[in-house]
């Protein structure tokens, strides 16, 4: 019942943050149009240690740095299904479209209505989950990549079972550490303008180029 499917009486645990980076350049500019969905204090803080799994030489000495996180909501069988409910409502409701098909622009962020790409998905189910009472400081944006989708942007939802993605591209809500991506950057769960580096599993054979271009170019 409820998380049974990925026996969730394990914890999977938090995604571990790295050094501060910068924030992808189209949620700049929407949270400048955008202020009130850009700022809060969390009410419920707690300075826990965050451990890596992995580190590499170029970056090791990012790993395993303190970080200010909330307390997890607890994952009830009741917000399991509301949360598969959302997710694929707005999966199937959403129709996938480029920013330069819609609005002739390469990166433009917002919470889809009716259609968008995987950023604007991430912020639909964002913005539906917290009008459904679900708190801010649970839900971060990432961005991912692998060679299927490229570049990407996920919802990470945090509960006391773990961090949880929401996808627009994989149907299923995938614990953090069974994902097939790279992680890139991830908000911080106490300021969402502040982004970190995102430490995460990596998928075999991966190309990793294109991530650290991407984090150097501030995708």
């Amino acid at each position: 019942a409820g998380c049974a499917s990925y026996d969730v009486s394990n914890q999977f645990g938090q995604i571990a943050q790295g050094a501060v980076t910068k924030a992808p350049h189209g949620f700049v500019r929407y949270c400048r149009a955008s202020i009130e969905n850009c700022q809060f204090t969390p009410k419920r803080a707690a300075t826990i240690q965050l451990a890596s799994t992995a580190a590499s030489s170029d970056d090791g000495a990012l790993f395993n740095q303190p970080s200010t996180l909330v307390r997890p909501v607890a994952l009830s069988d009741t917000r399991w299904r509301e949360l598969k409910k959302l997710n694929t409502y707005i999966n199937v409701k959403v129709q996938y479209r480029t920013d330069m098909e819609s609005f002739g622009l390469a990166d433009y962020w917002r919470a889809a209505e009716n259609f968008g790409d995987c950023e604007d998905f991430a912020l639909a189910k964002k913005k539906a989950l917290i009008e459904r009472g679900w708190p801010k400081e649970h839900l971060r944006l990432m961005t991912t990549y692998s060679v299927k989708t490229g570049l990407h942007a996920v919802l990470v939802v945090t509960t006391d079972k773990g961090d949880f993605l929401l996808d627009n591209v994989e149907p299923r809500i995938r614990p953090w550490n069974k994902s097939k991506y790279i992680f890139l950057k991830i908000q911080t769960p106490n300021d969402p303008k502040i982004w970190r580096r995102a430490l995460g599993p990596a998928p075999d054979g991966e190309n990793f180029e294109k991530p650290k271009i991407a984090l150097n170019q501030n995708i």
